[in-house]
């Protein structure tokens, strides 16, 4: 689910580890805009918008190192590059049940203790 060695990497390109503790700080603040965001294109039809949503949350998800959430979000990417809006609807409870365990695995294996 987690792939801590991502955040490790980020540590060591920074040189800092705060710098990624603050990536994935934001990244858990940033999850229900993003999970919001998507929805609503998805819901509304907006192919334009639920790509730029989609690609958004496989993006920042695969920086986090959120691996099974970034794989879902490609799969919902190449749904709505299909058109098939009604599939991608059915896909997003499983894109906030992955979203939802991600952030606890970020808090939980990351953000907890002393590092």
């Amino acid at each position: 689910m987690l792939d801590l060695r991502i955040l490790a990497d980020l540590e060591e390109d920074f040189d800092s580890p705060s710098v990624a503790r603050s990536f994935a700080q934001d990244y858990i603040g940033l999850w229900k805009q993003r999970l919001d965001r998507l929805t609503f294109a998805v819901n509304s039809d907006d192919r334009e918008a639920a790509l730029d949503a989609g690609l958004s949350l496989k993006n920042s998800s695969a920086m986090v190192g959120a691996v099974r959430l970034s794989v879902l979000a490609v799969k919902l990417l190449q749904i709505i590059q299909c058109g098939d809006m009604r599939s991608a609807r059915s896909l997003l409870p499983a894109v906030a049940e992955e979203g939802a365990e991600t952030i606890r695995a970020i808090q939980h294996d990351y953000l907890r203790g002393d590092r």
